[in-house]
Order: C-alpha cells, then sequence, then structure tokens
C-alpha cells in the first residue's frame, strides 16, 4: 500500500472522521431534544423548568437503551450496559490514544485509566461482541429476527478493540503483513466504527406478520415516538426515530411479540429530522351492525383461529361491536348504520 495512503488514514481521514463524529452527534442530540419539546407529551409549547428537567430525564435514559428490559434480563441487560460504557471509556482513557492526542494541535491530555484495566475491558468487549454474534446463529427466535447486518455492525464495533489488543500484544507480529499494517488497520477500524456510529439508529420495528393492531405499543410509548392514527378502513402505525428513547416499553407490552428493537444504519435517516414514518398498517373491522370500526382484522381472525382450534364455533355476534352486542342480547333495535 503507498505510503500516502497510510499517512492519510492515521492523520488527515482520522481528523476529518472526528469532526464528523462530533458534529454529527451534535445533530442528533439537538434533533431528539427539539423533537420531544415539539411532540404530544408536550401539549403546549411553552417553557417550564418541570417540562425541562423531564426532558433532560428522557435524553440521559436514551443512552441506556432497552431499559424496561432490565426486569426480565437483569444480568445480561446489565452486562450490555457495561459493553457500551466500555465502548467509550477505552478509547478515551487510554494511556496511548491520550499521548496522542496530547501531540496534536489540540494538546488536550487526562488521567488515563491503568492499562491492566484498560487491557481487561478490551477482552469484556471482544467477549461480549462474540456473545452477541453467538445469540444471533445459535437461538431460532433471535436468528429469525436477525440479518446478516446485525452481525456486520457487531464486527465493525469490535474490530477496533481486537486490532488494538493485537497490536498493544504484538500477537500477529511473527506475520510480517500485520507487523507491517496492524497500527493503521485499527486506526482505519476506528475510523469506520465512529462513522458508522454517526448514521447508526436503534429503531422500533414491527412484524407484520405477528402484529394484529392492538395498539398496546403506541399506548405504552413514553415519548409519542409509536403513533397510530385511523383511516376510512385501517390504522396505520408510525414512529419517529429522533423522539425514540429506546427503551423497550413497545417490546415488554406487545403481547405479540411483534415489536423489536433493530440496529439500522442510514443516511437518510439522519436528515429526516421531523418525518414520521409508517411502518406497519392494519385493516380495521366495520361493525356489521352501526357500521362503525371496531376491531383490527388480524385481531378477529386469530380470535377465530383459536375458538376453531378448540373446536368452538364462533358466535354470530363475532362482526359485531360491544355497543351492538348488548343491543341484540336484550332484542333491542340496532341503531342505523352511518
Amino acid at each position: 500500500m503507498p505510503l500516502e495512503w497510510l499517512y492519510f488514514i492515521d492523520g488527515q481521514l482520522l481528523e476529518i472522521v472526528f469532526y464528523l463524529f462530533g458534529i454529527g452527534l451534535g445533530i442528533r442530540c439537538l434533533a431528539f431534544l427539539v423533537n420531544i419539546f415539539k411532540s404530544q407529551i408536550f401539549p403546549d409549547q411553552e417553557f417550564r423548568w418541570k417540562k425541562a428537567g423531564k426532558i433532560l430525564y428522557l435524553f440521559a435514559v436514551s443512552f441506556l437503551p432497552y431499559h424496561r428490559g432490565l426486569v426480565k434480563q437483569p444480568v445480561y441487560t446489565i452486562l450490555r450496559y457495561i459493553f457500551h460504557a466500555c465502548l467509550f471509556i477505552i478509547p478515551v482513557w487510554y494511556s496511548g490514544h491520550l499521548n496522542m492526542l496530547m501531540d496534536t494541535r489540540l494538546g488536550w491530555y487526562w488521567e488515563p485509566i491503568s492499562d491492566n484495566y484498560i487491557e481487561t475491558a478490551t477482552l469484556f468487549v471482544i467477549g461480549m461482541g462474540c456473545l452477541f454474534i453467538a445469540r444471533r446463529i445459535v437461538f431460532p427466535r433471535i436468528r429469525k429476527q436477525s440479518s446478516l447486518k446485525d452481525i456486520f455492525f457487531v464486527l465493525i464495533t469490535i474490530l477496533p478493540f481486537i486490532t488494538g489488543y493485537w497490536y498493544v500484544n504484538e500477537t500477529l507480529d511473527h506475520i510480517s503483513l500485520f507487523k507491517n499494517y496492524m497500527w493503521y488497520l485499527h486506526v482505519f477500524s476506528g475510523e469506520v466504527m465512529m462513522a458508522m456510529a454517526v448514521f447508526l439508529f436503534i429503531r422500533t420495528k414491527l412484524d407484520t406478520s405477528r402484529c394484529v393492531g392492538c395498539s398496546s405499543c403506541t399506548i405504552a410509548c413514553p415519548t409519542g415516538t409509536l403513533e397510530a392514527k385511523e383511516t376510512e378502513s385501517k390504522r396505520v402505525f408510525l414512529y419517529s426515530h429522533y423522539q425514540c428513547i429506546c427503551c423497550g416499553a413497545c417490546v415488554s407490552t406487545c403481547p405479540e411479540t411483534a415489536a423489536i428493537l433493530k440496529h439500522e444504519i442510514s443516511i437518510p435517516l439522519f436528515f429526516s429530522f421531523f418525518r414520521k414514518k409508517k411502518i406497519n398498517e392494519i385493516k380495521i373491522n366495520r361493525c356489521e351492525g352501526c357500521r362503525e370500526m371496531y376491531a383490527p382484522d388480524p385481531q378477529i381472525e386469530k380470535i377465530k383461529t383459536i375458538l376453531c382450534t378448540k373446536a368452538i364455533i364462533p358466535p354470530e355476534t363475532m362482526g359485531y361491536c360491544s355497543r351492538c352486542k348488548k343491543l341484540l342480547s336484550s332484542h333491542m333495535r340496532l341503531p342505523d348504520p352511518i
């Protein structure tokens, strides 16, 4: 590889990526705060200290993705939080990185963490990354919800830590190729990871084959990120990625396990600051009596399926809303259709 390329990787490109990372995260934080301020959880747009406190709280918990899962999977959730903390702590407090930073025109330096602790944390990150990949391969339910992109995200995340560990410990120095280029591979993999972080989103997705349109996810959502709007014959689910704090409320409350949190890299999403995206739509049945919308079609079909599996004939009032069912049971006249 030409020396000019190598100098570019650990020189100009590194500086460009640092600026991209800082500016990108700043834009994302600002977009989040603006979207939360304008959301339906704050009907009035006047500034109040109580409102500011709640916005700051939501901003803080957004750095703890899927904290609603802490009750169901406490050990795994805590390990995942430690993993994410190490992703930040290791690059920022490693003495080798700080020495490099001090030699730049910024001249910044602060007390580093012991190299022994950093090495232990690095091995933890690598081990957890391997665990994340293994879960997506071994467990059928998780494998069904995952794709090769999910494995790719994990590999890109842990590659700087693998190459950094190899470089510091001279693990592969007996191979001349790695001895000469391991440093540049470490720097380049770190640049790719930082660039990826700017455009990486954790998004709620609804499995259209499982969702019955009950709207429990929209009711549980603490920030109004998920919203259900009803048209003439459909219930449309909308999602705003810049309002989402990735709390996992939609996942934990969904009775059909249709809601999932997925990683997605997207440049268009980064620039979609205020747009809500349609993530699912469900047909709504109309009452056979009053013709008003009363229940999602997948819910009715699921009830019929359950009744059939138990050899129970679905009642004749299945196609009526609760109000018309009461009128029918009382032998009263049904309301005129709208």
